[in-house]
């Protein structure tokens, strides 16, 4: 870099520069490396770090050390032949998101429709352990429901309850037992 003086540098595979990205000092030291490189040249450095599987979190402790450190993170993700981008993190104004495709080895702008999100593990458990509306269920029944469902221990059941009730996946009735949400019908709300 020492000889060009680059304004935009691309490092795809930061990971190539050290021998074990789970390493806490060999990924802080190569991220202060580059750092140091971005203030002595007054440029931009983009790097690629892979998230892991299923995740839109960054592998490995080089990826927390980077998203900690950096100015910007972009995750993108593949959608057939579009590549779906969304802001992670910035420590400036948000743009928007935003997808593209590579046509004759160029990128070009495409339509951005973003992923639609998995249903929670947790609200599908819940529709298929819960009765139907109007009936409801005890505390007691419903941890039990989700230890077996969801091989949890009892904590960690009474925990999900508490969020299946923040999320609005079930509702607490007045004297203590659990329901699901009504669900309105399009007819429901005639006045005939």
């Amino acid at each position: 870099m020492g000889l060009y003086h680059p304004d935009f540098v691309v490092l795809d595979g930061v990971s190539d520069l050290i021998a074990d990205p789970n390493s806490s000092e060999q990924s802080t030291s190569v991220i202060n490396d580059l750092m140091a490189l971005t203030k002595e040249y007054d440029c931009h450095v983009l790097t690629v770090i892979h998230a892991n599987v299923g995740s839109e979190k960054a592998r490995g402790h080089l990826g927390s050390e980077a998203l900690r450190k950096c100015e910007t993170a972009i995750f993108a993700e593949a959608k057939g032949d579009v590549t779906l981008c969304k802001w992670a993190k910035t420590r400036d104004m948000r743009p928007m998101d935003f997808a593209f495709m590579v046509l004759e080895g160029l990128p070009v702008e495409a339509e951005y429709i973003p992923i639609e999100a998995k249903t929670d593990k947790l609200q599908q458990t819940l529709s298929s352990i819960m009765p139907q509306y109007p009936g409801t269920i005890t505390y007691s029944e419903l941890r039990q429901k989700l230890m077996v469902h969801l091989g949890l221990k009892e904590r960690a059941a009474e925990k999900n309850v508490t969020k299946a009730v923040e999320n609005g996946y079930i509702i607490k009735n007045q004297v203590g037992c659990y329901h699901l949400p009504k669900i309105e019908k399009a007819n429901d709300t005639l006045p005939f």
